[in-house]
């Protein structure tokens, strides 16, 4: 957690629900009250701003009470989170599973981030969709 900018008021949660899960988080990252979770993999490029957001890579648990162990369906491959370089992440937005987002984008506060996201974008809204894509 060394070198990891961000606000001393409000901070910054990291967690992991497996031995094998992995975040990664690359140079330069400011993370500002952001709330990670991860069961699989969660890879952040350098330079990203995350200010009051969830990261969050599974669904966590099942609604079915019988069951006692985690879906088999659940696999790194299908649950994997890839943030690129320079990405702006807005307050009280929510990125799921499953989803990349490109290097240079920006997402709007609020959002919910439950499709991957080319580079250079900029989304807003709940599912979040592209406003612009810039040159």
């Amino acid at each position: 957690m060394d070198g990891i900018l961000g606000d001393t008021r409000q901070y910054t949660c990291i967690d992991t629900g497996t031995p094998f899960a992995c975040v990664e988080i690359g140079d330069n990252a400011r993370l500002y009250a952001a709330k990670i979770w991860s069961q699989f993999s969660i890879r952040m490029g350098n330079d990203v701003f995350i200010e009051e957001s969830s990261i969050v890579d599974t669904d966590f648990h099942s609604i079915d009470r019988e069951r006692t162990t985690p879906d088999p369906h659940e696999t790194l491959e299908k649950h994997r989170i890839v943030i690129g370089d320079r990405v702006c992440i807005g307050s009280r937005s929510i990125v799921t599973k499953r989803v990349t987002i490109g290097d240079d984008a920006l997402i709007a506060p609020g959002s919910i981030v439950s499709r991957s996201i080319p580079a250079r974008s900029f989304v807003c809204g709940n599912p979040a969709k592209i406003v612009e894509i810039t040159a």
